[in-house]
């Protein structure tokens, strides 16, 4: 069963299924995705979420900028939180992932539902709602994902490569991601730091 209440690193005690936005810090979020590692089938891999995130990120500026566009904030933001709704699952509590118990199978289906809601109400995200660059969000997020899979899952490239995403691989300028792993500390840190960034980039935004 996941707890009623949760104590963030930031000190605040909150209950996960009830999250509000006041609840919600930077601090917090990327220190849980740096904490987390990416699961594929119960399997952990060596990568954590937020070096995954930033790698979507990355990918889609990349992308975006070589078609000489600009990238949208919130689209960027968007990748970098997709997955952000498991800052709030502990190291412990990732294992009830792969338990097949109805009741906490449907917790974690809610826990998923309200945190994105939450997240994406507190950042001014409007998912799938990218115009002409929703398709290099939608590659961005695939092709990240299949990299970690073939470089640190072990995963055959003739397996799973995705025949539809060997055109866009050059237009993301022969990028190179997942050689190296982050520690922990190091993925936090840049999480955070991509993410104030972002923020900060969308309220100059809106001031303008």
């Amino acid at each position: 069963m996941l707890p009623a209440r949760i104590q963030l690193p930031s000190g605040r005690t909150i209950e996960p299924l009830r999250l509000r936005m006041v609840d919600i810090d930077l601090s917090d979020i990327a220190f849980g995705m740096g904490s987390s590692l990416v699961v594929n089938q119960a399997i952990r891999l060596d990568v954590s979420l937020a070096q995954l995130a930033i790698s979507r990120r990355q990918l889609f500026v990349s992308m975006t900028q070589r078609r000489g566009l600009e990238p949208r904030i919130d689209a960027e933001l968007f990748l970098m939180l997709k997955d952000a709704w498991q800052y709030l699952i502990t190291e412990a509590q990732i294992e009830l992932r792969t338990v097949y118990d109805p009741t906490v199978l449907r917790q974690i289906s809610m826990l998923r539902h309200h945190v994105r809601l939450k997240l994406f109400q507190r950042f001014g995200i409007e998912e799938r709602r990218f115009g002409k660059q929703q398709l290099f969000v939608d590659i961005a997020d695939r092709l990240a994902t299949e990299e970690v899979m073939v470089r640190r899952g072990g995963m055959s490239p003739d397996r799973i490569v995705d025949p539809d995403l060997l055109v866009y691989r050059d237009i993301t300028g022969g990028m190179t991601i997942f050689d190296e792993v982050w520690m922990p500390a190091e993925g936090r840190h840049e999480f955070h730091k991509n993410l104030e960034e972002l923020v900060a980039r969308k309220n100059g935004q809106r001031a303008a």
